[in-house]
This record gives C-alpha cells, structure tokens and sequence, in this order.
C-alpha cells in the first residue's frame, strides 16, 4: 500500500511458505592417558563424537590418521566400526554420542601429534568443535646392557647404541648411575664419560658378574633406568707339576721346580715359589727346604746322617696372582751298606750246627766285616729249653748248639757290618729235627716140646739214626709168659739175643713184649711169639727177595722150607700180624691162598727194606714161622734244572722249565709241574707264577711297575711218581729291546760244496734271520732271542747251522733253549751251549731236512721251479744270560759268526769271508780245492779272486735258482766281492743292470 494510487492492485500482495533444512552440530574431543610416556611403552587415546543437535545426523564418519610415532595394537568403539583411519559411527542421534579407544606403542622417532575430524551429512553450524588433537611427548627408552670380560681386565660398554629416545635426543652427559653400586674392592668400579661409555674395571682377582643401574634423559629432560651386567669370565692360571729328586746323605740337592710347570694365561712369577706351611719335613731329624727369593730354586739340605723321602708342598702364581700346589719328593739315599740276607740250617736233635750267615750276605760299598757279626741281644731262643747260638769273633760263623733231646725251630737276629760302619739285621732260623728212632718188629719162633730156642729180636729191627744198642734189649716186664707152666724168656746182656726156654711138656704159643734203645736213648716195643710144637713140625725158613720201586715181587717162601712128619699145607701160608711193613708208607704184602705165593707190592716212590713173618702149618696142625725181607731198589727219578729268564717291566715271560730237565728211568709227566708253596714271590708286590696244567709250561707275570728278580722252586715228577725241585730265577729290568737288523731281517745265504765251488747258486741254505736284545738300564745283556726262518736249501747234503758269540763271553753266564737237534753229532752242555768251544757256540738244528720236508720234486727246497712250495720253517733261540754278566758291547751282535755244518760231519764248517772257524772245525780243509784261507793274514773262506761261500745281506735276499751261477744271476756279485765289498755294495738289490730276474727263485702265487 502507499499514498498514492495503486493502479495494478493485483500485484499489491504475495505468500510464502518457507521449507527448513536440518541442522545437526558435530563435536569430537581426544584425550591422551599419558602425557609423556616412554618409548616402547602403551598409550591409550579415548576419542568421543558427540551430536549437539537440534538434529539427528547420519553419515557421521571421524577420521584420525594416527602418525608413525605410535602403532595401534587394539580399537574398541561403542557404535560403528573402525577402519584405520575412519570410524564410521553412521547415524548419531540428537545429544547423543559414542566413543573409539585405541591402545598404541610409542615408537621412537615421531611424529607424535594425532587430529581427529568428524563429519556429517547435516548442515554443522559450529565447525569450530569438528576436530581435536591430542600430542604426547614420550622420554626415552634405556634398554639393559651386558658385557663380558676377562680376570684383571677393564671392559667399555656403549649403553646408549641401544637405548632408545623419545620426543627428544639422548643426552650422554645425562648418564648417571643409580641404587647400589657394586663393592670397589671386592668386585670392582664403573666409571662413565660424557659421550656414554662406561667402563667396568674388576677388582684384582675378581671372577664373577657385577651389575648397576643408570638413568638417561633426553633433551626433554625426560629419563629412563636400565641395568648394566657385567660378567667376568677366570683364565687359565697356572698347572703346577709334581717333582722329584734325589741326593745322597749329607748332600743338599736343587730341585727346579719351574722347569715342569705349565703357565695358564700369564707367565709364571719364580718370586712367588714358597713352601707350603705345614707341609715341610722335621728340620731336625729329616732336613730343610729353602727356596731362592728371586729365581724360584727349591733347595733341600738333608740333616746329618738322614736318609730316608722327604716331600713337602710348594706354592707359585702368575701374573694374574692365579696359583697353584704341587708337591716336591727328595729321596736321600744311604751310601749303599751290607744287605743281610735271613739264613736257615737244619740240624738233628742233640747235634750243633755252624751257619755260614756271611755266604749269601751282599756287601755294600764297602766290604764286610766278619768279626762284627752278633746275635742281636733279646731275639735268642731260650738257652735252657732250646739251646744256644755263639759266634766265632774271627770269622762271623754262627753256631746253633741245641740243648739235649730239643725238636722245633728257633730264629734269632744276627747283626753285620761294613767298613763303612754300616750295618744291617737278619734272621737265622734253625730247624731241629727230630731224629727216626728204632723200629723194633714183632719176631716168630717155633720150636720142639722140651727144646729151647733161641730168637735173634734185632734181626728185623730198623734202626733209626743212631745204631741200636744189643745190650738195651729186655723184656718188658708184666708180659713173660707163666715160667712155671709154660717157659721163661732170658736175654743175652751182650749181644740181645732172647732165648726161650719151654718148661718140660710144654706145648703151645707164648708170648712176650721186649723193649730195645739205639745210640739216642730212643727205644721201641716189639712182641716175640714162640710155638712150642709137640712133634716135629714143619720148619720154614727165613726168605729174601729184591725188586726195584713201584714194582710188585712174588716170593716162593715154601721153597725153602723143610716139612716135619706131615707135608706142608700151602694153603696155610699167613702173614703174622702185627709184623707187616706199614702199607701207606712201605708197601704191603699178600697171599695166595691155594699156593701160598707171597707177593710184596711196594707204595710208590718207596725205596729200602721190609720185613714180615710168615707162619706155615704141616697137615699135622704143627706150624713154623720165619722171615721175609724184601730189598726195594730205588731207579733214577728225573733231575730238576734250575732255569733262569728275564723280561721287561710290565711284561710277562714263559719259561719252559723241561727243557732243561732230564728224565730218570721213566719219562716226566708235565702235568705234574707245580710251583712248591711257599717258595712263591710276593703276588701283590712282585708278580705270580702260573703253569699250564697240560704242557707244564710256566708263565711269570710281573705287577705293574715291578723291578727286581724273582725266585721260585717248581717240582715235577715221572711216571714212577719220583719227583725233583729246581729253582726259577727270573729277572725283570726296565729294560730296552734292540733289533738286529733294525729294520727287518736279514739273509744269510751258503754255498756247501766248500772247499770247492760247486755250482755257486748260494742257494744251499737261505736263512733269513733277526735278533731281539733285551738291555738294562746298565747297558748289560739279559736275554737274546734270534728268530731264523728257514726259506730254503738247494743241497742235497743234509746241513745244520749254528752260529757264535765273542770269546771274552763266559758260556757258563748264558742258558740257551729251543735248539732243534734231532741227530747225534752235536753235544751239548747242560746251558745248552756246544760243549768243547772256546766261545758261546749255538747250534740252531742239525738237519735241515728234519725241519722242511723235501716236496719229492727237485734238488733240495724251494729251489727249483715249478716244485712244490713248501712252508718256510721258523725256529727260535733264546739266550738267557746271568744278571749284569755281559754287556751289550761285550755282545757286539753285528760280528756274530754264523756258520753251516755241512753234511753232519761236525768238523765241516762254512763260515762267512773273514770269519774264524770254530774249534770243532777241521783245519786240514783250508787251502784245498778253491780255497785260499790263509789264517796268518786273517784270511778266511775266500777264493783267490776273494770270491766268498757265505754271505750275509741286511735285507730279504733274492736267491738264485738250482744250479745258476749267482755271477750270472747278481751281476754286480762278482765286483762287490772281488773289490772287498768296494764297489756296488748294492749289488743285491733289483736296480736297472743289477740282476737278471729270470734267474732268480720266484715264490708261487698265494704262498708266503
């Protein structure tokens, strides 16, 4: 409307109706629950959309990129779903609101700020609350630190290189420790710098860990703790060896005990060598050990007149002050003095006995004095009940005076002295024997009524070790028969002989005990029968019969005998009793009873005389006795050799203890060897004997470690049961074995045909050949053992082989076993070395042909080709010698003489070029034929063009054929030997120009 006209009042007025939009006001906070968390730790952002109205709203989606300074790890949400980086919540009604959580670690690094935006489908009035933002500011991570060093050595440790930081960069000058610090002086000290090292330095001697904390800030001046381990790892220190020495008395002795230890890690510090407190010996009665302050040198200094082993204990360190103990051992040895050695005699009752006890006594350094032998006072038998030992003050001997009627043993000490005044103590032990007294035997007369006889009782009577006294005969009184009806017995005081004196009418048995003494006072009881026959009876006849032990002997006692009225019954023959020899003992004697054939077996082994009465009867009843005596005969039992052998330590040694044995009539069983109980060595200490229970052969085993000699008796017995004992003597050294040759065997290789050359195959014995020499420590001689195998023999002389030892050496200080000899032109003495030598002489075999059977094809063995191939024969000498008697130089095994014994003719001997024969040889042989020996110029087996018939090559030799001349087989032969051994002394061996192969023997295919 207006003032003025309106001319178009239909355009004065219009309507609207307005349409409103929604508004929805959308708001998000973000909260942080740690402002300033460390690195690696868990946040937690708490995000709330929330709709403020007036509007409902839809499409509600809260975006949050959450940066790299933290990883989430788990969401939740109250509506919606949250996919990194929306969470879409959708519709959100008017007031309404929901909330996301989300658990993170802090990394280190950043970024570290986080927005969150929230958006709608509704018109926000208010953009001003649509986002948040949450910032933390993390502290560092310190993350624990561990190292390892070594004793007494300091050790950096970079903390910080794994430490992590937060919002801000690590400060190293920051670094301090915190809570306890290790002990300084028992552990050791950290030490920091301002770039973030620390040093641990262990105290001296520490082994072990040490740990401490420490705290680090960043530029933020935020912090975090982490622990420091520290291990200190020990070092070898050093090994200190155990030592040993030796002096004599009086003598003071340096022991560098250094010398055998081992450093550990450091060198040894010789300033640190003490003696152990408490460990060392009495100073007064043993000595005393010093040691030198600078060079570590232990010395001890033995008191006057000890001897004896000291130890004591030393202590030594290293630089690193790590120490170790060993102990020290001193052996004082006493100048060597007299070795007594316990003496035994046996003696019989009432007879004194002298005791050499200086024969088997060993002289030390110096010689021993007779006259100051004694009986070491209180160890004497009782003079009064066991008699008495006196001492010649002259000469030492000892003298054991029993005192009447005393049997047993008694010991007593003896002391002896030296020059030296050094002495030693031992036992005599003396051994009385009771002596055998008379064995009186029952006596048997018979004799007519009214007739006396007369009964000579000591006919059968054995006497002991004293005649029996005639006059001492008696009869014992309370056993004489009735004198008034039956008889009365008397004896001759002279002569002991007992008559009986029947009473008139008289007939029939009596008997009486009579009693006879020998020269000993020792007296037996026999009984006398006499019968008393009313007619005339038979009358037997004493008899006597001999046989040799172990066999039965028939006696024909009624040979002899004369009947009386009536003929003898034989069937009536009988032993009377109580006059048989002892059966266990003696032997026993039987009848038959049809022929009356007595028979007398003796017990094995028994030699010597018995007696037994025989009765006999007549068909008239009347009877007779007499005596049988049978003489037992001994026969050769074997013939025990004493047997000497030696090894070394630790090892055990055979010895064939028959091989030395000779046999008696029968031949030995060596079943029976046994080592006699109580002659055994020590078992613990020294060693055991052991015999095989099928050959005899006895083994020796030493203990571990032992040295010394060993003694043994062994007995052994033939098939009559006659047994002997001998001695084994063994010695066990810490001996060293040699080998000749060193390297292998050796060849030795004969021409037999000498004098003459024959056909000069040296092939009549190939011998190969190697000695094995046991020395002790004093470089002597104890035991040779030559191994010879015999390859072949081209001859068809049957030859033997020996060989010979160095003059100086004494036959009688060596035994020789495992000889095979098998004829009868060789003689041996009993050390088994060739009697009639004046030098060791060792026949190895006699006849090669006893010890490889010829094949049946060819000349001789293994020679021919194409012959049968037969096994090389090995033999094995062993040469025992007497302790310390020969030396290995004395030996001088390289020159020994090996010879051939040609055709067995003894004096035909073939013997290397420049050896001398042996004294067996037969002289008249040199010059003859080829030979050009001319022995005042040492020239031995050789031609004039000094061509050889033996030769002994250090190595295995190839030999020639039959019948091939060895110059056109070995074509250097001829200038090696004709130059002296000059030129080509190789000849042997299968160089280009040498041989001429096809000539030599070649051993077949798959044979040795």
């Amino acid at each position: 409307t207006g003032n003025e006209s309106d001319p178009n009042s239909g355009n004065n007025s219009s309507s609207v109706t307005p349409s409103p939009s929604a508004v929805a006001d959308l708001s998000v906070t973000k909260t942080l629950d740690k402002t300033n968390p460390h690195v690696g730790e868990t946040v937690v952002f708490t995000i709330t959309a929330k709709n403020n109205g007036p509007s409902a709203a839809s499409g509600v989606v809260v975006n949050d990129q959450v940066p790299a300074g933290f990883t989430v790890t788990n969401s939740s949400v109250s509506a919606g779903t949250w996919t990194a980086p929306n969470w879409n919540i959708g519709n959100l009604a008017n007031g309404a609101s929901a909330t996301l959580t989300l658990t993170a670690t802090v990394n280190s690094g950043g970024p570290y700020s986080n927005t969150a935006s929230i958006t709608g489908n509704q018109n926000d009035p208010n953009n001003a609350n649509n986002s948040a933002t949450a910032t933390a500011i993390p502290g560092p991570k310190a993350v624990d630190d561990n190292a390892s060093t070594t004793l007494n050595t300091p050790v950096n440790i970079l903390i910080l290189t794994n430490d992590l930081p937060g919002a801000g960069a690590l400060n190293p000058a920051s670094v301090t420790f915190v809570g306890t610090l290790p002990n300084p002086a028992t552990v050791g000290t950290f030490t920091k710098d301002n770039a973030g090292t620390v040093t641990f330095t262990p105290a001296f001697g520490f082994t072990g860990t040490a740990t401490v904390d420490y705290q680090v800030c960043d530029a933020n001046t935020l912090c975090d703790v982490a622990t420091i381990t520290v291990v200190v790892n020990t070092v070898p220190g050093p090994d200190a060896k155990d030592d040993a020495a030796a002096t004599d008395m009086n003598t003071p002795v340096d022991i560098n005990v250094l010398a055998n230890d081992l450093p550990g890690a450091k060198p040894l510090v010789p300033s640190t060598v003490q003696i152990v407190a408490g460990t060392e010996p009495n100073p007064t009665t043993q000595g005393s050990f010093t040691v030198n302050p600078t060079t570590g040198l232990v010395t001890f200094t033995p008191a006057n007149g000890f001897t004896g082993t000291v130890t004591a204990d030393y202590q030594v360190c290293d630089q690193n002050a790590l120490c170790d103990v060993a102990t020290i051992t001193v052996v004082v040895n006493s100048v060597a003095g007299p070795d007594a050695k316990d003496d035994t005699a046996a003696t019989d009752m009432n007879t004194p006995v002298d005791i050499n006890v200086l024969a088997n006594d060993l002289p030390g350094a110096k010689p021993l004095v007779p006259s100051t032998v004694q009986i070491v006072p209180g160890t004497e038998p009782n003079p009064t009940t066991q008699g008495s030992f006196t001492v010649n003050p002259t000469t030492g001997l000892v003298t054991f005076t029993p005192v009447n009627g005393f049997t047993g043993t008694v010991t007593s000490s003896y002391k002896v002295c030296d020059q030296n005044a050094l002495c030693d103590v031992a036992t005599i032990t003396v051994v009385v024997n009771s002596v055998a007294g008379p064995d009186a035997k029952d006596d048997a007369a018979a004799t007519d009524m009214n007739t006396p006889v007369d009964i000579n009782v000591l006919a059968n009577d054995v006497a002991g070790v004293k005649p029996i006294v005639p006059s001492t005969v008696q009869i014992v009184s309370g056993t004489e028969p009735n004198p008034a009806t039956e008889g009365t017995f008397t004896v001759n005081p002279t002569t002991g002989l007992v008559t009986f004196t029947p009473v008139n009418g008289f007939t029939g048995t009596v008997t009486a005990d009579y009693k006879v003494c020998d020269q000993n006072a020792l007296c037996d009881v026999a009984t006398i029968t006499v019968v008393v026959n009313s007619v005339a009876g038979p009358d037997a006849k004493d008899d006597t019969a001999a046989t040799n032990m172990n066999t039965p002997v028939d006696i024909n006692v009624l040979a002899n005998d004369v009947a009386g009225v009536k003929p003898i019954v034989p069937s009536t023959v009988q032993i009377v009793s109580g006059t048989e020899p002892n059966p266990a003992t003696e032997g026993t004697f039987t009848v038959n009873p049809t022929t009356g054939l007595v028979t007398f077996t003796p017990v094995n082994g028994f030699t010597g005389t018995v007696t037994a009465d025989y009765k006999v009867c007549d068909q008239n009843a009347l009877c007779d006795v007499a005596t049988i005596t049978v003489v037992v005969n001994s026969v050769a039992g074997p013939d025990a050799i004493d047997d000497v052998a030696s090894t070394i330590m630790n090892t055990p040694v055979e010895i064939d203890v028959l091989a030395n044995d000779v046999p008696g009539v029968k031949p030995i069983v060596p079943s029976t060897v046994q080592i006699v109980p109580g002659t055994e060595p020590d078992p613990a200490t020294e060693g055991s004997f052991s015999v095989d229970p099928v050959t005899g052969l006895v083994t020796f085993t030493p203990v571990n470690g032992f040295i010394g000699t060993v003694e043994a008796d062994y007995k052994v017995c033939d098939e009559n049961g006659l047994c002997d004992v001998a001695k084994i003597t063994v010695t066990v050294i810490p001996g060293t074995d040699i080998l000749y040759p060193a390297l292998g065997f050796g060849t030795l290789a004969f021409e037999d045909l000498w004098p003459a050359k024959g056909d000069y195959d040296f092939n009549d014995l190939v011998l190969d050949y190697q000695f094995r020499i046991l020395i002790n420590t004093s470089n002597k001689v104890q035991k040779v053992t030559g191994t010879f195998i015999i390859r072949a023999f081209g001859a068809a002389y049957e030859n033997g082989f020996g060989f010979q030892l160095p003059q100086s050496i004494n036959p009688d200080d060596l035994t020789v076993t495992g000889y095979e000899l098998t004829e009868s032109f060789i003689n041996l003495d009993g050390n088994g070395t060739e009697s009639g030598q004046n030098a060791p002489t060792i026949i190895v075999y006699d006849n090669a042909y006893n010890q490889m059977p010829h094949p049946g094809v060819g000349i001789g063995v293994n020679t021919t080709p194409g012959a049968p191939y037969v096994t090389p024969d090995t033999l094995t000498i062993t040469i025992d010698f007497k302790p310390n008697a020969v030396s290995f130089n004395e030996l001088d095994i390289s020159n020994f003489n090996p010879f051939l014994i040609v055709n067995k003719v003894r004096d035909h001997e073939v013997h290397l070029p420049g050896y001398k024969p042996t004294a067996l040889a037969n002289l008249a042989l040199f010059g003859q034929d080829d030979d050009d020996t001319n022995p005042s110029n040492g020239k031995y087996y050789v031609t004039d063009n000094n061509l050889p018939w033996a030769i002994n090559i250090y190595e295995k030799f190839d030999y020639p054929i039959e019948k091939q001349d060895i110059l056109a087989v070995h074509l250097k032969f001829a200038e090696w030997a004709t130059s002296g051994g000059v030129l080509f002394p190789d000849w042997y061996k299968n160089l280009n120009g040498y041989r001429n192969n096809a000539l030599i023997y070649q051993v077949p295919v798959n044979n040795p």
